[in-house]
């Protein structure tokens, strides 16, 4: 078994693993930990108020509509620290911070989540109580884009999510699996669009970054089960498209072919049979 790290790791740098999933709220990630770990984590992500600037768990101020973050105070407890506005300095008590993710979690269990109509309309909603890199907003999002993909719908959306997403994913999770579905999935959007007449809508430059992105995300999900059938005609699209962009016989970067990759990871294995492990 290999296992690959999704970003950098320095020499002598102490590794940690994840106990809760990486993407829910600090709310939910300590009530689980104390539940089933016995403890609250102090780890940089949780006591950085900002959750390492994503405000992932942040709701919206009711009086300024800024990042409402959680006061830390090591050894107190997590459940005893009141919230603050970044912005104006309005405090609201942590138990109301709780009532309103159990209020929008009764919600949800509401809707259709296999209608886009309805996860739509919904996340308009909740733009009005939380920030709009919540964790919850996130998931919907994420599905929105799995079901906009599924029904090659609304390239224009799928760009526009991924763009909300990537970001976030890519600082809690560097080079993971899901930021690189959502890398090929942008990439496929953008095809789409550029196909149905639709560039000017396109950032400039879209497609030189679509080459650079698609062989790093091609390489973490190539032998994923969870990896789109249509991987391997969006690497031959990319090609055909560099040669009709390509009148001036501009510069492209390279796309490896399944060749190349292979041999590259042919490479990376161990001699004589040994193991080799990459810590995630």
């Amino acid at each position: 078994m290999v296992m690959v790290a999704t970003r950098d790791i320095q020499e002598g740098q102490e590794l940690f693993i994840c106990y809760t999933g990486i993407r829910w709220g600090k709310i939910t990630r300590q009530k689980h930990l104390l539940l089933t770990k016995h403890f609250l984590c102090c780890c940089p992500r949780c006591l950085d108020p900002t959750e390492c600037g994503t405000f992932i768990s942040s709701i919206k101020c009711a009086q300024c509509e800024g990042n409402m973050i959680q006061d830390v105070q090591i050894g107190s407890s997590e459940f005893d620290m009141p919230w603050h506005c970044q912005d104006c300095k309005l405090e609201m008590e942590h138990k109301k911070v709780v009532a309103v993710e159990a209020m929008i979690g009764q919600m949800l269990k509401l809707i259709n989540k296999n209608s886009t109509q309805h996860l739509e309309g919904a996340s308009r909603k909740l733009k009005q109580l939380l920030t709009s890199h919540h964790y919850i907003l996130l998931e919907m999002y994420m599905s929105l884009v799995t079901l906009y993909e599924k029904k090659k719908e609304r390239p224009e959306r799928i760009v526009e999510l991924c763009n909300i997403l990537l970001p976030v994913l890519q600082k809690l999770e560097g080079s993971s699996r899901a930021v690189a579905l959502l890398v090929i999935a942008r990439i496929c959007a953008q095809v789409s669009m550029y196909k149905d007449g639709k560039e000017e809508f396109l950032n400039s430059g879209w497609f030189e970054e679509s080459i650079l992105q698609f062989d790093e995300a091609y390489s973490l999900i190539k032998y994923d089960v969870q990896a789109p059938v249509t991987i391997n005609d969006l690497q031959l699209t990319l090609e055909i498209l560099k040669e009709e962009r390509n009148p001036n016989n501009k510069e492209y970067p390279k796309l490896a072919t399944t060749e190349e990759h292979s041999a590259k990871d042919n490479a990376h294995q161990p001699p004589n049979g040994e193991s080799m492990e990459r810590v995630i």
